[in-house]
């Protein structure tokens, strides 16, 4: 009975990951079995006698891994620091919404200002909540739209140029 090249592509892969070089393939019985040692422990584990389910592969991959200790969740990420904000753009956006004062919100602006809290709160922390990809360019999209809500009256903002809301 053949494995096929893939398994074999496979056990190969994950075995060299976690340091394994020897291994074997027994054949005998219904199913072969992988015979290995890794971390001064002897493993055996049970291939799939016909692997023509298509995902027969991936889950031997994920139990291998899962013998060798490669599933265990990996540390988070730290976020990368906010972007600093240009107190310039800020002052650009006032002017252009001065030059033309809204009236009535718009449903975007509605939609920004349910991200707010009463609590002051930068735009990059807000683009992070709005799980924008890039917060530098969610920032400068959305900073006219942040002083719109200031010249409804919805939201305020501060000298650091932080926004709330209003209640």
């Amino acid at each position: 009975m053949r494995l096929g090249k893939d398994f074999d592509a496979a056990i190969a892969r994950e075995l060299r990951a976690a340091g394994v070089d020897d291994y074997k393939v027994e054949r005998g019985g219904k199913h072969p079995r992988l015979v290995f040692g890794h971390a001064g422990r002897q493993f055996s584990y049970t291939l799939p006698g016909s692997p023509s389910d298509h995902r027969a592969l991936l889950n031997m991959v994920h139990d291998l891994r899962g013998l060798l200790g490669l599933n265990l969740p990996r540390p988070p990420v730290p976020l990368p620091p906010d972007p600093p904000l240009d107190l310039g753009l800020i002052a650009i956006a006032r002017q252009r919404v001065e030059a033309n004062p809204p009236s009535l919100p718009t449903e975007k602006d509605l939609r920004l200002y349910e991200l707010l809290d009463s609590v002051f709160e930068e735009v990059a922390s807000l683009a992070r909540r709005a799980q924008a990809a890039d917060p530098a360019a969610w920032t400068h999209t959305h900073l006219e739209r942040l002083e719109r809500l200031v010249a409804l009256g919805l939201a305020e903002s501060d000298v650091a140029g932080r926004y709330r809301r209003l209640s």
